[in-house]
């Protein structure tokens, strides 16, 4: 099993520095809420991201809030995505 030390150095991690946390452009995740499942790592923390809508082809943002709920709240597992804009 790779160590969090080497995850992080491969970009495995999600995290940010203070700077993007005071100003709000990330919100700070909380791992222990998380399904990963051990096979992948944790969100430490959540930013805003733009994905593909599979059916339209049209840009959409997953915003910080948006995984926060899904990944914490709804407990989806780490690894998935919307596929659909809203």
């Amino acid at each position: 099993m790779i160590s969090v030390l080497a995850a992080a150095r491969q970009g495995h991690l999600k995290w940010a520095c203070d700077d993007c946390i005071k100003s709000e452009k990330v919100i700070v995740g909380k791992p222990e809420e998380q399904d990963w499942n051990g096979i992948t790592y944790p969100f430490f923390t959540h930013n805003d991201e733009t994905l593909e809508c599979q059916t339209c082809r049209c840009m959409f943002e997953f915003s910080k809030e948006e995984k926060k709920f899904w990944y914490e709240d709804l407990k989806f597992i780490v690894w998935s995505y919307p596929k659909n804009c809203p």
